[in-house]
């Protein structure tokens, strides 16, 4: 029988005390750590790895700390596996059909088809990323004549803004500030007229927000913003990057949704083989206690003299941190979905090694 050793927990609280402050002065972002898929000129290596995003978000419903993963199995047909890191319920198995139905139904023929399964299943999440998207347009757009006093846009609108001929086809060809300005304008209006309650977000309205998601995501500007200028990066770059961040997470619902339904329809016509990563009861998984004395957390993870002015700095900007730290003491630590999966695959390959 393996020894206890009391210092694995002790451990394992002081780590999730340090990982607790880090998630609450917001230097964690998982969407950087989980990816984003590209829904434009996808490599063949990288169509698979698109594919399995898009089906982990469109089953995420936007649940506190709820994670999917999915991979591929195709040693024995095609399987998809998935996981969760928490208990996978019948909803999430009547999610799982419920997106291939739509996906796979001969009435399917482009992502608009399936928004209706996406809004009902995924609304919170799809809100909260319209949310998040208006805020960084807002907030660029506010700043933009003073962003664009250095910039020297093209002559062509159609090089400025890829993949745009659609959009501005039935008006007059507008300038690079017209053409800019309209399509953060229109991106503005739509959610305030969404969160307003006055329209009802419709697939056709999605389908328009992405698409002018899309042409942002791709202009030459919002690239150029994001470049470094010399040894130095661009004043607005952070504002930039977590725009683009955001901008394509509003594409992955549309964008990367068409391209899965192409291949849903190629690959699982008739019936999806899938199931869900299996790796027992023993994960290590447990239930913990954070110590509730916030200053003594703050004062044992800065112990070092040389951060002293940097926690000074942090209380003030997180003045609601106390507070937050008492509502959040008590967690519970996860198996991450990916690791199941790795877990998973590597017990079926044990037991072929084991049964040649």
């Amino acid at each position: 029988m393996t020894p206890y050793h009391p210092s694995i927990m002790d451990d394992q609280t002081c780590l999730s005390e340090k990982l607790q402050l880090l998630d609450f002065f917001s230097y964690s972002d998982l969407s950087k750590i989980h990816g984003l898929c590209g829904f434009y000129n996808m490599c063949t290596d990288s169509t698979a790895l698109c594919l399995l995003n898009t089906i982990a978000v469109a089953l995420t419903t936007g649940k506190p700390g709820e994670v999917f993963a999915t991979a591929f199995d195709k040693c024995q047909g095609l399987t998809l596996i998935l996981a969760k890191n928490d208990i996978v319920t019948i909803e999430d198995d009547q999610a799982v059909h419920g997106l291939f139905n739509a996906l796979t139904a001969s009435t399917t023929k482009d992502a608009r088809d399936v928004l209706p399964f996406l809004f009902s299943h995924c609304q919170a999440n799809i809100r909260k990323r319209i949310r998040k998207m208006g805020e960084s347009v807002a907030t660029l757009s506010h700043d933009l004549k003073e962003i664009l006093k250095d910039y020297k846009p093209s002559l062509s609108i159609e090089e400025e803004f890829p993949h745009s001929t659609q959009y501005h086809k039935n008006m007059q060809l507008p300038s690079f500030l017209q053409m800019m300005s309209g399509l953060m304008e229109e991106v503005i209006a739509i959610i305030q007229d969404t969160n307003s309650g006055g329209i009802n977000l419709s697939p056709q309205l999605y389908m328009d927000l992405a698409v002018c998601a899309c042409i942002l995501l791709e202009s030459c500007v919002l690239h150029w913003i994001c470049e470094p200028i010399g040894w130095v990066d661009h004043p607005w770059k952070s504002q930039a990057d977590k725009l683009k961040c955001r901008l394509a997470k509003i594409c992955q619902y549309y964008h990367s949704i068409n391209v899965l339904i192409r291949h849903a329809k190629r690959h699982f016509p008739y019936d999806l083989n899938y199931c869900w990563a299996n790796v027992g009861t023993d994960t290590g998984e447990s239930r913990i206690k954070l110590d509730s004395d916030y200053w003594a957390v703050i004062s044992h993870t800065f112990a070092n003299p040389r951060f002293a002015g940097m926690v000074t700095k942090l209380c003030k900007r997180f003045s609601n941190m106390e507070e937050r730290w008492h509502s959040s003491c008590h967690i519970k630590t996860h198996l991450h979905p990916e690791i199941r999966i790795v877990l998973h695959l590597s017990s079926q390959f044990n037991e072929w090694e084991h049964h040649p």
